[in-house]
């Protein structure tokens, strides 16, 4: 859906709840909540949603965001063995191309 003007002018989209009281339910909201001049305009897209819908959702949304987390951890790790590994290299090649054998340059 594309973006509905309200009351106030605001162009609004349909958003995501990530509250524990309605995890993942759309809603259509005015996007200057909280200024002087909203509109205040609020509605739910979805329906409510069951009482062990809202118990399970925030643990899975919690279990996501671990699991991104250690990805991102990963993710780090990896560039940094991919650096030291590029320093290998660089390391290696000069050693070699330079003539150095046991810290003495030998030309």
């Amino acid at each position: 859906m594309a973006g509905v003007t309200l009351l106030c002018a605001s162009v609004d989209k349909i958003r995501n709840s990530w509250t524990n009281a309605n995890p993942s339910r759309r809603f259509l909201g005015c996007g200057r909540y909280g200024q002087t001049n909203a509109c205040n305009v609020f509605a739910w897209h979805d329906p409510k949603i069951c009482d062990r819908a809202r118990q399970v959702i925030p643990g899975l949304i919690g279990c996501i965001s671990r699991y991104e987390d250690e990805l991102e951890k990963r993710k780090k790790k990896m560039r940094l063995l991919v650096w030291f590994l590029v320093l290998s290299w660089v390391w290696m090649f000069a050693k070699d191309f330079l003539g150095f054998e046991n810290g003495q340059q030998h030309l």
